[in-house]
């Protein structure tokens, strides 16, 4: 049992630098653009002499750095054991926390229980359920070829990884989100290509385009094309030998949909709107009831001269100093 505890990672220096710093790593500059990274910031982290030096990037959302782990990412990268989200290769370590997609430069002289350890001290083991909510849903069937899924939001990523694909068919524009990949059939080899469209009607419009581009099932061999739209989702087999094979896959996904009703919208200054309207409301109510009052007053007042013009005799019509109090004295 070691008596000494084991020294933490230092953040020893931090500075902002642009994507082109990150070329030598195998980055693409459009790519990373598209899904809202600008700029990165690099770190350099030490411990007991040994540092590491770290690229962090900020894309639009967790869904968008998400995007770029799975970009970057390839087959022959290995998950690590105990850590959400990051895959190991030989020149860099990829992590994706929140918002930030992370490159982790790898060095030699850095075993893979000391690397682990420090992703865990950089950005945990997991991911919190609130970023894990917001990442889609992964495409799982018999055959999949591991780190080959694709989260893609522009054409530049999608003409990178399918350099023979018509992207301007799909409509990016529109706001779809594409998810694609790669299953083994035996020896051969089928990409899966799934677009979700922002409604059915939408995603049939594209659809017919992309029949007619493509030649759905009328083309063989590498180039082949094979598909169905399902509500508001496009789904296709790239590649596939045979209609049978593409079938057989495309049979293993349905699409369920369902209507649920819609929280209320709040906005950014719902506090101080709610804070106005309860103001208002109360002046509102301040004013009806002097309103109510006045009013009142005014029918009282009336009330008591009509009594007095048509019962002049009564008891209630007499002056205070009229009347006549009898005490009864022994």
């Amino acid at each position: 049992m070691p008596l000494v505890a084991a020294p933490e990672w230092m953040l020893v220096t931090s500075r902002k630098v642009s994507l082109q710093a990150l070329l030598p790593y195998g980055c693409q500059v459009a790519v990373d653009q598209e899904f809202g990274a600008r700029s990165a910031l690099e770190r350099t982290y030490e411990r007991a002499g040994v540092t590491v030096d770290v690229f962090v990037e900020e894309a639009n959302d967790a869904s968008s750095a998400y995007g770029l782990f799975t970009f970057y990412q390839d087959p022959a990268m290995q998950p690590v054991p105990g850590v959400e989200l990051a895959r190991m290769g030989q020149q860099a370590v990829l992590m994706v926390r929140s918002r930030y997609f992370i490159r982790v430069i790898r060095r030699p002289d850095l075993s893979a229980n000391e690397l682990r350890s420090f992703l865990i001290a950089i950005g945990g083991s997991h991911l919190s359920s609130v970023d894990r909510e917001k990442l889609p849903t992964p495409l799982r069937a018999p055959g999949l070829v591991a780190g080959s899924e694709k989260y893609l939001l522009g054409p530049e990523a999608t003409k990178s990884v399918l350099p023979s694909f018509p992207v301007q068919i799909i409509g990016y524009a529109d706001g779809v989100e594409a998810q694609l990949e790669t299953y083994r059939r035996n020896t051969e080899l089928m990409k899966l290509l799934v677009l979700s469209y922002p409604t059915p009607q939408l995603a049939e419009l594209r659809y017919r385009a992309i029949q007619s581009t493509l030649s759905v099932e009328h083309r063989l061999g590498a180039e082949s094309a094979y598909g169905r739209q399902q509500g508001s989702y496009v789904i296709l087999v790239l590649d596939a030998v045979s209609k049978a094979a593409a079938d057989g896959l495309l049979n293993q996904f349905k699409v369920k949909e369902w209507v649920s009703s819609m929280p209320a919208y709040h906005p950014a200054n719902a506090m101080v709107r709610d804070m106005m309207v309860l103001i208002v409301g109360n002046l509102e109510l301040v004013l009806l009831i002097a309103v109510l009052g006045l009013m009142g007053g005014i029918a009282l007042f009336a009330c008591k001269h009509l009594i007095l013009k048509a019962f002049p005799d009564s008891w209630f019509s007499r002056e205070q100093d009229e009347r006549l109090i009898r005490l009864r004295l022994h």
